[in-house]
């Protein structure tokens, strides 16, 4: 058992600028992400934006709503705000493009185009593109303004972000139905939320706007939904996966603390024998 933590995307990107090419304007967010050992890299991840991923090399490996999904070279998906995914991307080296678009890009984007054929319902909460030479061939054309970023306008890459969309919602008639659902929904299921972002280090304001939720509407919500503070739970959840931790994986409490959302591991000793009755190294020693 390991304890994973969350990818907040796209975010997190900026701490792994080793590994992405960032290029971010005030409604759109665009990294070229490359990965050259031959280990996998996986986890979990929650998109605070809206976002495409092309694979460029390699192999992606996605788990979305219990659906499994698998992406080869030249293939992509679009997910909307607030998907949780469980990712592995695998080859060496594994090299994708990543788009996040905030709700106003793709409003503006449905407002300037007219779409004449009739839209058709998409019956997954995704939409998958097939490998296409002439839509890779747009996907790779921006990675040149992406290397060069400083020396690109932020109009060009608006622009070109249009038209990767516009080559989506040709090969695809119920893109623009799926665009405009993705804006008008704005939540994610609570439940489903919390039980990926306990381990998280965000006070209760960041994971109220990061659920598009207000921070009185996420504790009125909250309560209802588990019966007591979003304070108490976190801190509980915490402490009985560390004492899963323990228990399965065999690793002292002072190699795991960190892991499962603590800073300090007095305060945590503390916590865990309040809770449990006996401190962490009593687990350890009787699992």
């Amino acid at each position: 058992m390991e304890a994973l933590d969350t990818f907040i995307m796209p975010q997190q990107f900026k701490h792994h600028l080793e590994r992405h090419e960032i290029v971010e304007l005030d409604d759109v967010t665009i990294l070229e992400s490359c990965h050259d050992d031959q280990h996998e890299v996986k986890g979990v991840g929650y998109t605070t934006q809206h976002e495409i991923l092309h694979v460029i090399h390699g192999r992606c490996k996605l788990t979305i709503d219990g659906r499994n999904i698998e992406l080869f070279d030249g293939q992509s998906i679009l997910m909307p705000k607030h998907t949780i995914l469980k990712y592995q991307k695998m080859g060496a080296p594994y090299q994708s493009i990543l788009f996040f678009l905030k709700d106003e890009f793709i409003m503006e984007f449905l407002q300037d185009h007219s779409f004449k054929e009739p839209w058709q319902k998409l019956t997954t909460p995704y939409a998958i593109f097939r490998a296409d030479p002439l839509l890779d061939a747009a996907f790779q054309s921006m990675r040149p303004y992406i290397r060069n970023a400083a020396q690109t306008s932020k109009e060009l890459f608006r622009i070109k972000t249009f038209e990767i969309l516009l080559n989506l919602s040709y090969r695809t008639k119920g893109l623009p139905e799926f665009l405009s659902n993705m804006v008008m929904s704005s939540k994610i299921d609570l439940r489903l939320f919390m039980e990926n972002m306990y381990i998280k280090k965000m006070n209760l304001k960041e994971l109220a706007e990061i659920s598009g939720r207000s921070l009185s509407a996420f504790k009125r919500e909250f309560e209802e939904l588990f019966g007591t503070s979003p304070f108490r739970w976190i801190k509980e959840k915490r402490l009985q996966t560390a004492r899963e931790l323990i228990v399965h994986s065999g690793k002292r409490p002072t190699e795991i603390y960190l892991d499962v959302g603590f800073e300090d591991y007095s305060h945590f000793s503390k916590s865990y024998k309040s809770h449990f009755g006996y401190l962490p190294s009593h687990t350890l020693r009787t699992s």
